[in-house]
């Protein structure tokens, strides 16, 4: 795990030792908006997606991270202060498995190595700022530009390149781009239409091939 990468061999196997390890089949929760926030989870494999629940059923995807990734940083470190809960829920989008660190292990290990605190907050950091620059920026920008801002980062995140191009290798459903970029299913089809119309994209199944980055790249600031 990169957050983790700086630890002496000894202080990575203390924190192995104390370490949770979890397995969630695919499409169950590995937490859920309510439940106390009393770990920071480590992916081993497998991915899980991270939404805030809205009215009914609908919801808002914040991200989905994948092997080596941390998640639910932000809700633990809150417990720092005292007992806090989850506002968000976390599904395993494929078979999940990951390493639940308790947040007093993780503050006995900052203890020891101040620069873990500086790698934590500013992960925290960089990712609130994505988050809020998303929501910010949602009101004034097409639907298409939103698409294409998160095809774009799902190529950061789950990129495979070929000869055609970079392969986002990641399968979703046109209902779940529609809660990662804010917008309906139908808007979000329509969409995947013209990029593919256009050349930009290919569909694989449930995986999109990027075929013209600098064009993603040109529609995603418009």
């Amino acid at each position: 795990m990169a957050l983790f990468a700086g630890l002496s061999a000894p202080r990575r196997a203390w924190l192995v030792r104390r370490t949770n390890r979890v397995q969630v089949p695919r499409r169950r929760a590995l937490w859920t908006a309510g439940e106390p926030a009393e770990l920071i989870y480590l992916v081993r494999s497998g991915v899980v997606g991270v939404h805030l629940d809205l009215d009914g059923d609908r919801r808002r995807t914040l991200a989905f991270r994948g092997r080596g990734a941390v998640v639910g940083e932000q809700e633990a470190l809150e417990g720092l202060g005292g007992p806090t809960v989850r506002r968000t829920t976390a599904v395993a989008h494929d078979e999940l498995a990951a390493f639940g660190v308790p947040i007093a292990a993780l503050v006995d290990l900052i203890d020891g190595t101040p620069r873990l605190a500086l790698a934590l907050a500013q992960l925290v950091a960089h990712r609130a700022g994505a988050i809020a620059l998303r929501f910010a920026a949602q009101p004034h920008r097409t639907a298409k530009a939103r698409l294409c801002t998160a095809l774009l980062h799902l190529a950061t995140e789950f990129g495979v390149r070929d000869s055609r191009g970079t392969i986002v290798n990641l399968r979703l459903t046109h209902r779940e781009f529609a809660d990662l970029v804010g917008t309906t299913r139908e808007t979000v089809s329509q969409a995947l239409s013209q990029l593919r119309a256009s050349g930009l994209i290919q569909s694989e199944g449930k995986r999109v091939v990027l075929l013209d980055l600098p064009a993603l790249e040109a529609l995603a600031q418009s």
